[in-house]
């Protein structure tokens, strides 16, 4: 042990190390002047934050998606079997692709009365068609032989007019010559210079004259008028034929028209029922997409189907979906077209594949049967859930009406509670 210790006594240890000896600083009041301070700067932090941070206003509601084209459901009103099914779910398929196949007694009678309408309009335009032109040509041949004997006709009248023109000019000559010789003889009988029998002669020959030119004239006459009314009964007889293939090609077309109707109407009678389709040689209907699309639902149970089971649905792909949501009358007044929404899908939770964003599209202005009036959502940004959302997939929209600051929503709040006092 060191000697200086040593020598120390108990008392003179004590007193070394007494308290008062060794003073500490009082640090109280620096602590109250920071703690002062770090108030004085939360204060302060919180009305900034009052004012400028902003929160959004929402009226949260549930929605479901739709389509803007429905999808194509399969279902039948009566009993069908199914033979094969060409597609699984999930599959896409173009327009005219094959479905099902099925068969049915109905199926079967509506499927007889389509082929006997084909078969019957088939032979119509086999047989009924080519003796019906072929009794056309007939008629047309005998057309043109009657225009053949018109022309004919029509050039032997031309040669009468032409005959007659140039033979009326000399029996006109040969009567005006024979009257004036007749009237020179005559005063030359009354001068005695011609015997009586004379005058007979020149009175024969001018009588004789105006007879032939008569006779003439006359056989003209007939001629014209027999060739007249040979080529006006000619003209008849063309109009009747020509009425006649008119008339034959009328009731052709009327004919092929309503056999053509019969196998509209048998087609129209399938594809009301069963939509668009093929028949099979065994008189089985193979049903086939009228549009691209999906095959959502395919029914999976026994191939003997009852009425009214839906066996398939397809969704078409180019149909945009948009979400159906409704609210109440009390929350109409806020809620207008062009406000921002905020998705939030039950099937994927927010947390792990987040929200689905948009807007709303169309408020109703009236209500339904039951008060509420409904919201049509638009679909803007899908986010994670690209290419997996789909009909019928429901969860909750956040409509956000306003946005406010903290000391917005705080008055806000203040405002109601006074009201609901003062109420």
């Amino acid at each position: 042990m060191n000697t200086v210790l040593k020598d120390l006594t108990e008392a003179q240890y004590a007193d070394l190390y007494h308290v008062d000896d060794a003073p500490l600083p009082d640090l109280r009041l620096k602590a109250l002047q920071r703690l002062g301070w770090w108030a004085v700067l939360l204060v302060a932090a919180g009305f900034a934050a009052g004012f400028l941070i902003v929160l959004p206003d929402t009226i949260p509601t549930g929605f479901v998606f739709k389509s803007e084209q429905a999808e194509a459901v399969f279902r039948f009103p009566a009993p069908v079997y199914i033979e094969r099914q060409m597609v699984r779910n999930g599959q896409t398929v173009k327009a005219g692709d094959d479905l099902l196949e099925l068969s049915s007694p109905d199926i079967a009678a509506l499927a007889h009365d389509l082929e006997a309408a084909r078969s019957n309009l088939d032979r119509f335009r086999r047989f009924r068609t080519a003796s019906a032109a072929s009794e056309q040509d007939g008629i047309r041949l005998t057309i043109r032989r009657i225009r053949e004997t018109l022309a004919l006709k029509e050039s032997r009248r031309v040669m009468v007019e032409t005959k007659w023109a140039s033979e009326s000019k000399r029996l006109e000559y040969e009567r005006e010559e024979a009257g004036r010789l007749l009237k020179l003889n005559r005063d030359l009988f009354t001068q005695s210079v011609i015997s009586r029998n004379d005058l007979h002669q020149f009175e024969a020959a001018a009588l004789k004259t105006q007879s032939a030119f008569d006779l003439a004239y006359q056989t003209y006459l007939d001629q014209r008028s027999t060739l007249t009314r040979e080529i006006t009964s000619g003209k008849l007889e063309i109009n009747t034929l020509e009425t006649q293939i008119t008339k034959n090609t009328g009731d052709l077309l009327g004919e092929e028209n309503r056999l053509e109707a019969a196998l509209r109407t048998a087609r129209i009678r399938i594809e009301s029922l069963y939509g668009p389709f093929e028949l099979t040689g065994h008189h089985h209907l193979r049903l086939k997409a009228a549009r691209a699309g999906t095959v959502s639902f395919l029914f999976e149970g026994e191939k003997q189907v009852p009425a009214g089971t839906t066996l398939l649905k397809l969704m078409h792909r180019e149909a945009p979906l948009y979400g159906h949501a409704r609210v109440t009358s009390s929350q109409i007044g806020k809620i207008r077209a062009g406000q921002r929404v905020v998705l939030k899908v039950d099937a994927y939770p927010v947390y792990e594949f987040g929200p689905v964003y948009g807007d709303i599209s169309a408020v109703s202005l009236t209500p339904d049967e039951k008060g509420l009036f409904n919201v049509r959502l638009r679909v803007t940004h899908e986010n994670a859930l690209e290419n997996r959302l789909r009909i019928g997939l429901r969860g909750q929209a956040d409509i956000i009406t306003d946005e406010r600051t903290i000391f917005g929503h705080l008055t806000r709040s203040f405002r109601k509670a006074a009201s609901d006092l003062t109420d």
